[in-house]
């Protein structure tokens, strides 16, 4: 982390760079250093969050307008949206097929029906690829929990070919 102090007609703006992202505050009376840093921060990373959670579910999730004064939504949305998920080593499809398996596992047919409708609007998966899912699915989780998983594929491809 380097800390960087600019000086502009008496105002002092700190700027602060982290795993290359430049952050500037302008300290006021009431706050430390450290304060405008972790003020400024987390409102960089709930914006960095809200365009992330847009890139992965289009318009399939809403955030909400008071999203920061939720703690739920401003969690997932500094922490997950804007630190795991632009992780650049696995591509969105990638992590959403940990996380489909994961959602599996734990048979929330609902949760899935979000990530499967997700990855077939932006295009990551096609049908033949999900119909393949409770395939694999079968060998690790088992009949039961695939089982819904295989009725869910088939009723999004019916509704699909619908449209």
């Amino acid at each position: 982390m380097k800390i960087m102090f600019y000086f502009f007609s008496a105002i002092i703006v700190i700027a602060v760079q982290t795993k290359g992202v430049m952050v500037f505050a302008q300290p006021d009376s009431t706050a430390t250093q450290e304060e405008m840093f972790k003020m400024n921060d987390e409102k960089n990373r709930l914006e960095r969050g809200k365009k992330v959670i847009k890139q992965v579910y289009g318009e399939r999730v809403t955030v909400p307008e008071n999203a920061a004064d939720i703690p739920f939504w401003r969690l997932m949305l500094t922490s997950t949206f804007a630190e795991m998920w632009p992780l650049e080593e696995l591509s969105i499809r990638d992590k959403r097929l940990i996380l489909i398996g994961s959602i599996a596992a734990t048979a929330k047919v609902d949760v899935l029906e979000i990530q499967f409708n997700a990855a077939l609007d932006k295009g990551e998966l096609d049908i033949k690829q999900l119909r393949e899912i409770p395939v694999i699915l079968h060998h690790y989780i088992g009949l039961p929990r695939t089982s819904e998983v295989a009725l869910l594929v088939e009723k999004l491809i019916e509704e699909r070919s619908k449209e």
